[in-house]
C-alpha cells in the first residue's frame, strides 16, 4: 500500500522531502525529551530493587532450597520474560505522528511481514534481527544481576559449604556465566543499531579487500569471520538451549525437599520481576535515548544538510539521482521506531520497534531496495590503443570489471594502404 502522495515536479519533490525530513526530526526531538524526562520513580525504584535483593540473599543463606527456588524461578522468567510485553497495559500504541495513517496501519500491519519478505528479504531479515535480538539488550542488566546473585551462591554452597558436589557447581558457574557472556555480547554488537548487518558488511569488504592482496590476507580474513561466527554461536546456543538442561537438574534437587513452600515460591516470583523490571526499564532508557540521538544526528548531517546543499544545485539529472540516494538514506533510517510497553502508564520499557507508516509504503520499500552496488554505475569503456609489432591492446570496462586482450593485427600491402 502506498502511503506517501508523489509530487508533480523535481522541485516539489525536494521541498516535500525537505519538510518530511524536518518533521522526523522534530518528532524524534520531542521522543527523545520525553524519554529522557521519564524518570519519575527511578530512585524508588532502586531502593525497592536493592531491599528485595539484600532479602532474598539472606534467606538464601537461611535456607538452601530458596536458592534452588531462586535458579528455577530466574531461568522460568529468562526463558518466557517476553510474554510480559505480550499484555496489553500499554496506555498508547500508535505513534501520534501517525494518527492521520491509522486506520490504514491498523488494517495492514498483520501482514506487513509477508509482504516485505516476498518484496525485499535481506530487509526483511535485518528488521527480523535488529526487532527481535535488539529486545534482548535492555535485559541485560536484569540477568545479569538475577544470575549473578545465583553464581554466588553456587560458589558458597558447592565450594564453602560443599552442600553441592563440584561437578554440579562448575556446571551451574558455566552456565550462567554463558548467559551473562551472552548479554555483554549483545551490549557490545548492538542489534537495536543494525549491529549484525553493520558486522556482515564489514567482513563483506574486508573480504573483497583481502582478495586483491593475496592468499594469505584472504585465508587471515576468513578465519576471522569463522572465529567471529563460531564465537557468536557457542554463546547463543549456550545462552538459550542449555538453561533446559539445567532447569531439569534443579527439579530433581527440589524432589528432596519434602514440602513445596508456595508462599516462598511466590515471594521468590515477585521480588525476580520487580528487580526485573526495574532494571529493564533503566537499561531501556538508555539505549532508547543513546539510540535515538545518534539517528537524529545522522538524519540532520546525512539527509538534512545534504539536502540543504542539494537545493543550491541546478536541476539536472544528478540532482535528481542524489536526491534518490538521500531518499534511502533517509528510509533506513526512519523505518525504525522507539516504542514503548508500560503497565497502565507506569515502568515503561523502550524497545526498537518498526515505523509502520513507512514499513506500509511500497515506495518506502522501493526506495531501500533501489540501493545498488558501489561502482554499479560506472559506464562501459572500450579502449583500443596500437603497440609495437603490429600487436593492438583492447580493453574494455564496466560493472566493476576490467578486461584486457592483445591481438595481432598486420598492416596491409602498401598497395592497398590509402
Amino acid at each position: 500500500m502506498r502511503l506517501l502522495g508523489k509530487p508533480a515536479n523535481l522541485g516539489e519533490d525536494l521541498s516535500s522531502f525537505r519538510k518530511e525530513v524536518a518533521n522526523e526530526i522534530t518528532s524524534r526531538e520531542k521522543m527523545l525529551r520525553r524519554i529522557d524526562e521519564n524518570k519519575s520513580g527511578d530512585a524508588m525504584g532502586y531502593l525497592v530493587s536493592i531491599g528485595l535483593i539484600s532479602l532474598m540473599i539472606y534467606l538464601i543463606f537461611q535456607q538452601y532450597s530458596v536458592f534452588i527456588l531462586w535458579l528455577i524461578i530466574a531461568i522460568l522468567l529468562y526463558s518466557y520474560n517476553f510474554f510480559i510485553l505480550l499484555i496489553p497495559t500499554t496506555t498508547g500504541i500508535i505513534r501520534p505522528d501517525d494518527k492521520d495513517v491509522a486506520p490504514t496501519i491498523i488494517k495492514e500491519r498483520k501482514w506487513f511481514a509477508v509482504r516485505l519478505l516476498l518484496k525485499n528479504r535481506k530487509l526483511a531479515i535485518e528488521i527480523g534481527l535488529t526487532v527481535l535480538l535488539g529486545g534482548i539488550v535492555p535485559l541485560a542488566l536484569s540477568f545479569s544481576i538475577i544470575f549473578g546473585v545465583g553464581m554466588f551462591f553456587a560458589l558458597y554452597f558447592g565450594f564453602f559449604s560443599h552442600i553441592i558436589a563440584d561437578e554440579t557447581t562448575i556446571y551451574i558457574v558455566v552456565q550462567i556465566a554463558l548467559v551473562i557472556m551472552f548479554y555483554i555480547m549483545m551490549l557490545i554488537i548492538e542489534p537495536q543499531d543494525q549491529g549484525f548487518t553493520k558486522i556482515a558488511r564489514s567482513f563483506k569488504k574486508k573480504l573483497n579487500a583481502a582478495r586483491s592482496k593475496g592468499q594469505g590476507a584472504f585465508i587471515i580474513v576468513v578465519l576471522t569471520m569463522i572465529g567471529v561466527v563460531s564465537i557468536v554461536a557457542v554463546l547463543a546456543i549456550g545462552a538459550m538451549l542449555l538453561p533446559g538442561f539445567l532447569l531439569s537438574t534443579l527439579f530433581e534437587d527440589l524432589k528432596l525437599f519434602s514440602i513445596i513452600d508456595l508462599p516462598m515460591i511466590f515471594l521468590v516470583f515477585v521480588c525476580q520481576l520487580v528487580i526485573m523490571r526495574h532494571f529493564q526499564m533503566v537499561l531501556s532508557r538508555w539505549m532508547a535515548v543513546k539510540l535515538v540521538m545518534k539517528k537524529t544526528r545522522e538524519l540532520k548531517a546525512d539527509v538534512l544538510a545534504k539536502l540543504d546543499e542539494l537545493d543550491a544545485v541546478r536541476e539536472s539529472e544528478k540532482k535528481e539521482s542524489k536526491l534518490e540516494e538521500l531518499k534511502r538514506r533517509f528510509y533506513t533510517i526512519a523505518i525504525y521506531d522507539v516504542i514503548g510497553h508500560d503497565i497502565f502508564g507506569h515502568f515503561p520499557v523502550y524497545l526498537v520497534g518498526l515505523r509502520l507508516r513507512y514499513v506500509l509504503d511500497e515506495d518506502v520499500i522501493d526506495h531501500i531496495k533501489s540501493k545498488k552496488k558501489k561502482g554499479q554505475e560506472t559506464k562501459e569503456k572500450l579502449k583500443i590503443v596500437q603497440g609495437p609489432n603490429e600487436q593492438w591492446k583492447i580493453s574494455f570496462e564496466g560493472k566493476g570489471k576490467r578486461t584486457t586482450t592483445e591481438v595481432h593485427i598486420p598492416d596491409p600491402p602498401d598497395d592497398k594502404k590509402e
